[in-house]
């Protein structure tokens, strides 16, 4: 930017190699130093021209638009007036307790169902002659 003012025979000028290490002789902690760096010394790093990295452009994936939870369709019973033709005065049966009747109408074929069980055994009988086993059988 600077050298776009000057004229191109300054632009163009080489500082010769015995002059860019004079401003060490003096040091950066004179003024005298610190001018002829600023004149001589330039810019001692360097730089890199590295090449561009050729990558290829991100492909996102299409975002699927789900349906929002909160609006799903619930199915609910309409409710409204009832029916005309429906009866008004239905009888609903009360929870309590059964008439007798119903009851022994129910339990009618129980006793059946007690025969079909397996006859139970004698368990004072077993005892007994595990008892008699071990007392007179063997011994140590």
């Amino acid at each position: 930017m600077a050298s776009e003012h000057m004229p191109s025979s300054v632009a163009e000028y080489e500082v010769p190699a015995a002059n860019k290490d004079v401003w060490k002789k003096f040091g950066t902690n004179t003024a005298a130093g610190q001018a002829l760096r600023k004149l001589y010394g330039g810019s001692s790093a360097v730089t890199i021209n590295y090449p561009r990295v050729k990558t290829q452009p991100r492909q996102e994936p299409e975002k699927v638009v789900k349906a929002c939870p909160q609006r799903a369709k619930v199915n609910v019973p309409q409710m409204g007036r009832p029916d005309r033709n429906m009866e008004r005065h239905t009888y609903l049966p009360l929870p309590g307790r059964k008439p007798e009747a119903v009851i022994r109408a129910e339990t009618q074929d129980y006793e059946r169902e007690l025969e079909r069980v397996a006859p139970g055994k004698n368990r004072a009988a077993m005892a007994e002659e595990l008892q008699n086993k071990f007392q007179l059988g063997g011994g140590r």
